[in-house]
């Protein structure tokens, strides 16, 4: 293998990382967009897809498909039933102003992500897992010459179907419409019909599938742990910043 096709191939493989960063730094920007709660439990949740993923295709070793509906459904999934219940927490303090909602609702989820994170300890051990890429993911492909990891190139395809959905859906749909109207005047958005709590409700439930999601997708791509939600917490809000 020449040096382009090492750079090349790895210039792939970095983009499908960043790819999988995208979805925890969007289910974050989203989030704090649409609810005002800075969620720094959103690390905890990318990191709990990656483990209920390992735990599935451990549990179901002689069924291969279950890493499909484990990475799709079951573990992200899992991962919005607890992240609603962090906004149910979280969503105790609402009638507060702006300003200190936000800090506080920060240093509830700063809380709640240490409890999970060592729970997550408890229940799913400190050791790193790492999962198979399921069939037909587990080989590389050759494009325009060079030869590139299947896996790569499928998050690559799935990070931008993803943010052209949710731009879609935000932008060109009446629910992104009412979503959007209701972070800048809840009260008008209200009396034209709309359920405020149901919008917020599922705001926090897409972003907290999309973290699912990113960790279902990390534990296959590289390894996940226990500690994945603090470095992915602190690259979320970089990427967030950036962005």
């Amino acid at each position: 293998m020449s040096l382009l096709d090492v750079v090349i191939s790895q210039t792939v493989a970095g983009i499908s990382i960043a790819g999988i960063l995208v979805f925890a730094a969007v289910g974050l920007s989203l989030i704090f967009g649409m609810t005002r709660i800075v969620n720094f439990a959103h690390g905890v949740l990318f990191m709990l897809g990656g483990l209920f993923t390992s735990a599935l295709v451990a549990t179901f070793p002689d069924f291969p498909g279950i890493v499909w509906l484990a990475t799709f459904l079951f573990a992200p999934l899992g991962v919005v039933t607890i992240g609603l219940g962090i906004h149910q927490i979280v969503n105790t303090i609402r009638d507060r102003p702006d300003e200190t909602f936000i800090l506080h609702s920060l240093l509830i989820t700063f809380s709640i992500s240490l409890i999970l994170i060592e729970l997550s300890e408890i229940v799913f051990g400190a050791k790193v897992r790492l999962v198979s890429a399921p069939y037909p993911l587990d080989g590389s492909i050759n494009l325009v010459g060079f030869q590139f990891s299947s896996f790569d190139v499928f998050i690559i395809m799935l990070t931008l179907l993803i943010i052209g959905g949710l731009w879609y859906l935000i932008e060109k749909t009446k629910y992104g419409m009412a979503i959007r109207a209701s972070l800048f005047n809840p009260e008008m958005t209200s009396a034209l019909g709309n359920n405020i709590k149901f919008l917020r409700v599922s705001i926090f439930a897409l972003g907290s599938y999309l973290a699912g999601l990113g960790g279902s997708l990390y534990a296959i791509s590289i390894i996940i742990s226990p500690g994945t939600a603090e470095s992915i917490i602190l690259d979320s809000f970089i990427v967030t910043v950036i962005v």
